[in-house]
């Protein structure tokens, strides 16, 4: 399916409905994911160099992991075909009440250090396929308020 800027930018004109919500931490309060239909985990995202001037616009889910470009340099190298991005977390922020967890393009992975302890941050399983994950609870959490807002979720 393509998503193209136009797309990105109609994406981004809804997500400013949201209201800022804090539990809509990963934009999209009221988009689906068009991978797994999560709402709350998924929304337009952009990329910013140090000026503040946009280098890149795409979609991204942080629950199942379905991202694709919109515009930008990642799209002009690889194109706008979706891929699955790869989760890492930190196996021992959860030991001090935290969850740290970053996501990297399967082609740049690399192993790196916790921004909080500086543990090396280990890849693991997506929500989507580990009904134990700890996002779990979020996404029910995030399902009560979108049905408490009238609208509906799978």
């Amino acid at each position: 399916m393509d998503y193209t800027e136009q797309n990105w930018e109609e994406d981004m004109c809804a997500n400013q409905f949201c209201g800022k919500h804090h539990n809509w931490f990963s934009s999209g309060c009221t988009l689906p994911c068009p991978q797994c239909r999560s709402v709350g985990f998924y929304g337009p995202k952009v990329t910013t160099d140090e000026s503040g001037k946009i280098t890149r616009k795409y979609r991204a889910c942080k629950f199942c992991g379905f991202w694709q470009e919109a515009w930008g340099n990642v799209f002009n190298e690889r194109g706008g075909d979706s891929y699955r991005c790869i989760i890492v977390r930190c196996i021992k922020c959860p030991e001090n009440g935290r969850f740290n967890y970053d996501w990297q393009a399967p082609w740049a992975y690399e192993p790196q250090g916790c921004s909080v302890c500086h543990t090396t941050m280990e890849q693991t399983q997506w929500a989507s396929d580990d009904p134990s994950h700890p996002f779990h609870q979020l996404k029910e959490q995030m399902d009560i308020l979108h049905q408490d807002l009238g609208a509906t979720s799978n």
